[in-house]
């Protein structure tokens, strides 16, 4: 029988339970692969950082015994997102992700009805790419990789409240792209 997350969540932060951290780790992976493998280069990549990001949550919990006051999945996620900021300062050049991501991913029906336009899938990544950073990511993270604003919040360290302005601004934005595109 599987345990809740927010059980699952407690026993890591509050009872430091190792078994428990394995639980979190079978069902956190393969969401942080997907994450930071639309973002990297290669999938070996998207690998490495996410055993990275593990490493250093455990690290966090069991080694340093540091409380973790957020969302354990968005705390590393955010992580995760550090980590892959680290990769790319390495590398000296900045993600290009957004076109090949939006290209691979299966952009649901919810967020083009969310767009209230049905548009061909490239008229929506140009009008994407256009966007300031910040928007771009908390519509990438909400609709794309299909995170809770709770879990958004922690990785763009902002207050939930705070996630879903952004949000909202963010789709407003869009909309205001297409719109101007489509009259082109």
């Amino acid at each position: 029988m599987r345990l809740p997350d927010k059980i699952v969540e407690f026993r890591v932060t509050k009872l430091r339970d190792e078994h428990a951290y394995g639980v979190f780790y079978e069902d956190t992976y393969p969401q942080i692969k997907k994450y930071l493998a639309s973002r990297v280069e290669n999938k070996e990549v998207a690998e490495d950082i996410t055993h990275e990001a593990f490493v250093e949550l455990w690290h966090i919990i069991f080694v340093r015994k540091e409380e973790v006051r957020k969302s354990l999945r968005g705390f590393l996620f955010l992580i995760a997102k550090r980590r892959l900021m680290d990769h790319y300062r390495r590398k000296s050049k900045s993600p290009t992700y957004i076109d090949e991501y939006i290209e691979q991913s299966a952009v649901s029906n919810n967020f083009l009805s969310e767009l209230e336009v049905g548009s061909e899938m490239g008229l929506v990544r140009n009008c994407l790419v256009k966007l300031a950073p910040t928007y771009r990511e908390v519509i990438t993270l909400r609709y794309l990789d299909g995170l809770e604003f709770e879990e958004i919040s922690a990785i763009m360290e902002k207050t939930s409240g705070t996630v879903r302005v952004l949000l909202h601004r963010a789709l407003k934005e869009l909309r205001d792209e297409l719109g101007k595109t489509l009259e082109e």
